[in-house]
């Protein structure tokens, strides 16, 4: 009786997943985000950063801080 109940579930999750779209997962979830691994990753979340420091600078200098922004160089 066990076993028929385990086939009954893998045959509704068989049909559940074929009803999903191919691209489901497209986008890392934010709790997943920490966990992705390899050197391109961690290089684009690099970039990333240097790239949001450079735009927090242009902000504080089109400000018209321009000791601010002389700290922070």
């Amino acid at each position: 009786m066990v076993y028929f109940y385990i086939d009954e579930t893998y045959i509704g999750l068989k049909k559940f997943a074929t009803l999903l779209p191919n691209n489901w997962l497209a986008e890392t979830p934010q709790a997943l985000a920490p966990r992705r691994l390899g050197r391109r990753s961690a290089e684009r979340e690099r970039i990333s950063e240097i790239d949001l420091d450079l735009l927090n600078k242009k902000r504080l200098f089109h400000s018209g801080n321009a000791y601010r922004i002389l700290f922070f160089l």
